[in-house]
């Protein structure tokens, strides 16, 4: 039970009666002592967590400081940098001491680009970010669709290809994701990939038109 105690000050209490003793037993809790070690319990599990993620993903706990600044909680897994030293204003974490939830894109402490999924907690004036980075969720859709692309291959006659172009996250160039279904004999299939087709699907054009294909076969695309 949440109330006020004889001082007054919010206290947390459970109370039972004592029948043999007529009387009532009453203990209590300091509210601000519950929230602070529950803060703390919960800021413990989340470094945990995040100590043993093996992907980019990482939880941020944070909260406001008396001068008004926004400060995590939690240790930052990510880089070198200090907690005490990031600038959180304008980012999913105000937003959630704001009060609001929601996913957004931004950059994180680190520069990089993420995805975030933010919102406040139980306990007024802490919140919680999640973040995964951009790039490893770009990755796991390009596996997924090339995958599927491999499979729809393997259904279709001869001389009919589905090729997978992306730009990969350790490479700057656009690179053939998809397995080669055609073979090129004694020597590996070698792609062009200054091929007009590779040009236009790589800033984001759609359409038809006929060049040479990674075996410079004559084909339409």
């Amino acid at each position: 039970l949440w109330g006020m105690d004889y001082r007054p000050h919010p206290v947390a209490a459970g109370y039972t009666y004592l029948p043999m003793a007529q009387a009532g037993l009453v203990y209590k809790i300091d509210k601000e002592v519950v929230v602070r070690n529950c803060i703390e319990e919960m800021r413990a599990q989340v470094d945990t967590v995040n100590a043993n993620e093996k992907t980019s993903a990482e939880a941020i706990l944070g909260k406001k400081r008396e001068d008004g600044r926004i400060h995590s909680i939690t240790k930052l897994r990510s880089c070198k940098q200090q907690s005490d030293g990031t600038r959180w204003e304008g980012t999913g974490l105000e937003k959630a001491l704001q009060g609001q939830s929601g996913v957004t894109l931004e950059r994180d402490y680190c520069g990089a680009p993420v995805l975030v999924a933010y919102g406040p907690l139980l306990w007024p004036g802490i919140a919680l970010i999640v973040k995964i980075d951009l790039e490893e969720i770009v990755s796991a859709v390009q596996v997924e669709i090339a995958d599927a692309a491999d499979k729809i291959n393997q259904q279709l006659p001869r001389g009919q290809e589905l090729v997978m172009y992306a730009n990969l996250s350790n490479s700057s160039e656009t690179t053939v994701i998809t397995k080669s279904r055609t073979d090129c004999g004694a020597e590996p299939c070698s792609y062009d990939h200054h091929d007009p087709f590779t040009d236009k699907a790589a800033h984001c054009h759609e359409g038809f038109g006929t060049g040479q294909d990674y075996r410079h076969i004559d084909v339409v695309a």
